[in-house]
């Protein structure tokens, strides 16, 4: 056989190999996409909890999700209840030999070589459950994120089994009997475990772990556009605030006031602070959402319903063509609870704005007071020597009226800020405004979906081709 010969054969066998690749990427190719109405849902409760209306979603369909989500929260739960009754049985130990006083204990500790040696397998023990819930909520967490790929009775099962491990954990662990001098919490795990299943539960299914989710993504990402907004308003409220910080009746009345005190002060203002955003934010959407829930205002076009499923793609581009189809595309007056979830979507954002705010003031009068005001400058304000402030009975080098005296102008800039944002239309153009058009993008998909409840159960979607969507626009004209 000659070597032409040879080779004929391989290249034939060659040949079809490759055409029979060709032809099933070709077959790959022409194969459209099919959604069942149990993948449409899935999806679009997905995309609902991603943009922190989880409300939306039917109740129904909240309670069935809410157990398998609650189940890592139960679970964590009862690992942080070990965490805590092992800490507390490690600092009664530290403490025993110094009668029951941390601050004694912690000296002798610093002054004598032999007891620090004791103790340090106790303090490294101690950092072991103080560094124990994080690393369980990221595996706990990890393996959530598996668990809910798997099929519908493994994660009932699942759920079950774990939220009775958690249960046990619970009941056999106790507290020890000594108590500790000053700040002590105890409790019965039997007693409190069945209420902290229900309050996880009841917080899930409302939606809470969804909108605090959005609300700290939201806040990283506000850490970026807020330096520009602190430009404009930080230099006008530093011209009126540095001089209340100066202030000696400001500070004579700080050191009158005890922390608890302090706290009740600062949450008046951080009420009146709220009242402002929700007025303003109530005012912004009423033309979408109502001044109530209920009122039927927003109406939308066509090619509203068009370009938000365009933009959204994915499943969002066959829904709105079968809803439309179907002829039952239309706005629904809302209900009490999306009404609130969509309301709280400004709200959150002008609070997390304050909240970064009034972090800066604090932190900003902090270093200035550490600089530029002594202990003697205080003390001519106040006619008395300041107190250091105590933690565990151990003194520290800060002022405990420098505290509280910050904490105050920093909430007062917060509620000044609030005030000057809502009523700046700058502002408004440049914040809410993309907050009122996300409401509405929320609100356009909502009624798409409102109309794939209504699907048949059997019903499967398969998009349109290009060549049918060119040929729909015409049909429409």
């Amino acid at each position: 056989m000659s070597t032409q010969e040879q080779n004929t054969p391989q290249q034939k066998d060659a040949r079809s190999i490759w055409a029979r690749l060709r032809t099933k990427a070709a077959a790959g190719e022409i194969q459209p996409q099919r959604y069942s109405k149990t993948d449409v849902l899935k999806q679009s409760n997905i995309w609902f909890r991603k943009q922190s209306v989880p409300l939306i979603i039917p109740a129904r369909q909240r309670a069935l999700d809410a157990f398998p989500r609650s189940v890592p929260w139960i679970l964590w739960a009862s690992i942080m209840h070990i965490c805590y009754i092992f800490l507390r049985d490690i600092l009664i130990l530290v403490v025993d030999g110094a009668k029951g006083s941390l601050p004694e204990y912690i000296k002798a500790i610093m002054t004598n070589t032999a007891l620090s040696d004791e103790v340090l397998p106790m303090l490294v023990l101690g950092g072991i459950f103080l560094v124990m819930p994080i690393i369980s909520g990221v595996f706990i967490t990890l393996a959530h994120v598996l668990m809910v790929r798997t099929p519908k009775w493994v994660q009932i099962t699942t759920g079950i089994l774990t939220v009775l491990f958690a249960g046990m954990l619970f009941v056999a662990s106790v507290f020890e009997s000594s108590s500790l001098d000053g700040l002590d919490f105890v409790y019965d795990g039997s007693q409190v475990f069945p209420l902290i299943v229900v309050g996880i539960y009841l917080a899930i299914f409302l939606g809470v772990d969804t909108i605090l989710g959005w609300s700290f993504k939201h806040a990283i990402h506000q850490l970026a556009s807020l330096p520009p907004m602190i430009a404009k308003v930080l230099p006008v409220l530093m011209v009126s605030v540095l001089f209340i910080f100066v202030n000696a009746d400001l500070w004579k009345l700080a050191n009158g006031l005890s922390f608890p005190r302090t706290w009740a002060v600062l949450g008046l203002m951080g009420l009146l602070a709220v009242f402002v955003v929700v007025t303003t934010s109530l005012e912004r959407t009423a033309r979408l959402l109502g001044r109530n829930r209920g009122d039927d205002i927003a109406r939308f076009s066509e090619s509203d319903y068009e370009h938000a499923a365009a933009l959204e793609g994915g499943i969002w581009n066959t829904a709105q063509d079968w809803v439309e189809e179907q002829k039952i595309l239309e706005h629904r007056p809302l209900k009490i609870a999306p009404w609130s979830n969509l309301i709280i979507i400004p709200m959150i954002g002008q609070i997390i704005q304050a909240t970064l705010f009034m972090l800066l003031v604090f932190g900003f009068f902090m270093g200035f007071s550490s600089i530029a005001i002594s202990d003697t400058t205080i003390e001519s304000w106040m006619s008395i020597k300041p107190e250091h402030l105590k933690i565990l009975g151990v003194d520290t080098n800060i002022n405990a009226v420098v505290i509280k005296v910050s904490m105050i102008v920093a909430v007062f800039s917060g509620l000044n800020f609030v005030a000057t944002t809502s009523s700046d239309e700058k502002y408004a153009r440049s914040f809410l405004k993309p907050m009122i058009e996300r409401i509405k993008h929320i609100l356009i998909i909502r009624d798409i979906y409102l109309g794939l409840l209504t699907m048949p159960k059997n019903e499967v979607l398969i998009p349109l081709s290009e060549e049918e969507r060119v040929q729909k626009k015409p049909d429409k004209a």
